[in-house]
């Protein structure tokens, strides 16, 4: 969920991370998670015509004290058709994947020990309810996650939050004078992508997208205002913060840093501007029974 600066977590799947590295997330659908604007509306919005979120539930959770094997700090997450496994995870972490939350100033509240104390979850759907999971698209899905995922908080931490809406600090994505340097990817070609440490590249990519994926890379709320709605092919690759000054290869250049890489590579720049964002502050929330 979120080691360098807080790097967002949609769409879920396999990742694995361990002392001071960040979640390299394999190929997903380009359009799995759409970008929230700034003041974005709850992840358990339940569309017209659409599944209700309060129609699905984990059948099982099982939320065991994570045991460190000596090896040094890892953090795994595996989604599966009828739920997840975790391993290592903390609570701040799950509420900000459970509400889409990308900066740190969005979520207020928290005790020590929700960043510290490290759990082992277990969460499975009952087979009725996965085959019906199982045949809703990918956006539906994304909300009926979160929505689950809320409501397990809400059981086994007994989390209560409320939202406001406060003028924070943000990036605006917007064309760079230079020009777009990116071309939209044909019809007929996979659509996918994937991100890495200091690595984004695939094909049919959303600039809403982008910039979400991009979000907790600079540790605030990323929004496309370009008024670009195609899908490209996009190849972008930046120095991380968290890796010293040129790449793991000696001979090779050394990378920029990603506002850079952006506008080189991309043709695209992140303008500081402020606006309303959603901010979640904690009222209440306890240690879980292990079982």
């Amino acid at each position: 969920m979120n080691f360098i600066g807080l790097l967002p977590l949609k769409p879920r799947c396999v990742f694995a991370v361990l002392a001071g590295c960040i979640a390299l997330v394999p190929a997903v659908p380009a359009q799995d998670k759409p970008a929230p604007s700034a003041a974005a509306p709850s992840s358990s919005a339940n569309p017209a015509n659409s599944a209700s979120p309060a129609s699905f539930s984990y059948e099982v959770v099982s939320i065991k004290p994570y045991k460190d094997t000596g090896a040094g700090f890892s953090m795994w997450w595996n989604s599966t058709k009828d739920g997840f496994s975790a391993k290592g995870v903390d609570l701040a972490t799950l509420i900000r994947d459970a509400y889409d939350i990308v900066m740190e100033d969005q979520l207020t509240g928290l005790p020590p020990w929700a960043k510290s104390d490290r759990y082992s979850l277990d969460a499975k759907m009952d087979e009725e309810t996965a085959a019906a999971f199982d045949k809703l698209p990918r956006d539906q899905k994304d909300r009926i996650e979160d929505a689950m995922l809320q409501a397990t908080l809400a059981d086994r931490f007994q989390l209560k939050l409320h939202k406001e809406t406060r003028e924070l600090p943000i990036y605006n994505l917007v064309v760079a004078k230079g020009g777009l340097r990116i071309q939209p990817t044909p019809e007929g070609k996979n659509m996918g992508y994937s991100v890495g440490m200091g690595k984004l590249n695939g094909n049919g990519i959303e600039l809403d997208n982008l910039a979400y994926s991009l979000s907790g890379q600079v540790g605030r709320l990323i929004v496309n205002n370009t008024g670009l709605d195609g899908k490209y092919t996009i190849d972008l690759k930046w120095q991380p913060d968290s890796m010293g000054a040129g790449t793991a290869e000696s001979n090779a250049e050394p990378l920029p840093d990603l506002f850079t890489a952006l506008e080189e590579q991309l043709g695209l720049k992140l303008e500081p501007a402020k606006a309303p964002v959603d901010v979640y502050i904690v009222d209440h929330v306890e240690k879980p029974s292990e079982n």
